[in-house]
């Protein structure tokens, strides 16, 4: 008797417990609308580098999304910091509107960029839906990797490459002197 006093016990707890899990679970979690960079799949580059980054918007609902906007994030990974976006071009920044998705439709969108800087970045895109309580679904990561372009670095390669056999040469040659001299 007891053991199924406390069968009836445990599963009456269970049952009182899922009913507030279901409870808490609502139906802005599902997504409305996906957001993918489609090209390029990265960037690695020396400075200066123009590109332009393609998003294509779907459509996942049943009914058409209207007043949407779309903007670029940008984050620079190796000094855990973000940047002003105008500092990547001029029409970097500007914010693309989107009049309207039909169900199960895309849209696709074009951002120029002009990166100037040394580093690696993070690019995501956000499309903001106005018509949902300002709900934000991103983009998956763009990785950006611009490697420094220095003369002067390669002027030092080359210099040091031409002078070591030179000077390898010299201490042989100088060796080979003295010991020649002691005998």
């Amino acid at each position: 008797m007891k053991k199924i006093i406390s069968l009836l016990f445990v599963m009456l707890l269970i049952c009182f417990s899922s009913v507030s899990v279901f409870a808490a679970s609502d139906k802005s979690s599902d997504l409305e609308m996906s957001v993918t960079i489609t090209s390029p799949t990265s960037i690695e580059s020396k400075p200066i580098c123009e590109a332009n980054i393609e998003i294509t918007v779907k459509n996942l609902t049943d009914h058409e999304l209207t007043n949407l906007a779309s903007y670029l994030m940008i984050l620079d990974a190796g000094r855990n910091m973000t940047y002003p976006v105008d500092e990547f071009g001029q029409d970097a920044y500007q914010t693309r509107n989107i009049a309207s998705i039909p169900v199960g439709g895309e849209t696709k969108i074009t951002i120029p960029v002009k990166i100037t800087y040394v580093g690696d970045f993070k690019f995501n895109v956000c499309v903001i839906n106005y018509d949902n309580n300002d709900s934000v679904v991103s983009s998956n990561t763009l990785a950006v990797k611009m490697i420094e372009n220095s003369k002067m670095n390669k002027a030092i390669v080359m210099a040091v490459a031409a002078v070591v056999p030179i000077v390898l040469a010299c201490v042989v040659f100088i060796i080979v002197k003295r010991k020649k001299l002691k005998k």
